[in-house]
């Protein structure tokens, strides 16, 4: 089965049980021992508070997400971001371009199971050329780049080749 998408929580979302859901510990009150107690029991080595605190929220997001009944990770807002800091807006970029490399690997996903040679060769892993698959996803309406391509592929543990230039004799 292929990565289901993710989506943000909207009020009208229905899900499968909201009433077993274990609350996230208030890790900004605690006090640090309970930190440093909390940290070592997920494994994460001892950090100054503030990154302990982001460091077990980050852990309790990743370990506890809601799915909606049809099975689709609905991620959670985060809670206690700065607005207007340098730090936001990194992680805003890097919103913005998991944002885009999500879309394009839905994009691809979706380019794939339209062409059925194409689809049949990856589930029997045999290996194709590069330039194939992008002139096939082409052909399909999907426009990508070769590096975001090979990034894609490499996340689906898709194989492929590249050809080698021929050398010139001289």
């Amino acid at each position: 089965k292929l990565p289901s998408k993710h989506k943000t929580i909207t009020k009208q979302d229905e899900f499968e049980s909201d009433t077993n859901i274990t609350p996230m510990p208030s890790y900004r009150t605690m006090a640090t021992p309970s930190l440093k107690e909390a940290c070592s029991l997920v494994g994460v080595r001892v950090l100054p508070k503030k990154k302990m605190v982001a460091k077990l929220e980050e852990i309790y997001n990743y370990t506890h997400p809601l799915v909606d009944k049809d099975n689709n990770i609905v991620s959670q807002p985060v809670a206690g971001k700065n607005k207007g800091s340098k730090k936001t807006s990194r992680n805003s970029k890097r919103n913005e371009d998991d944002t885009e490399m999500q879309s394009l690997l839905e994009s691809v996903i979706k380019g794939v199971h339209c062409d059925n040679e194409l689809h049949q060769d990856i589930l029997l892993y045999q290996p194709f050329e590069l330039t194939l698959i992008q002139s096939r996803l082409k052909a399909k309406d999907v426009s990508i780049s070769r590096d975001k391509l090979m990034d894609i592929l490499d996340k689906l543990c898709i194989t492929y080749t590249i050809p080698r230039l021929a050398h010139r004799k001289t």
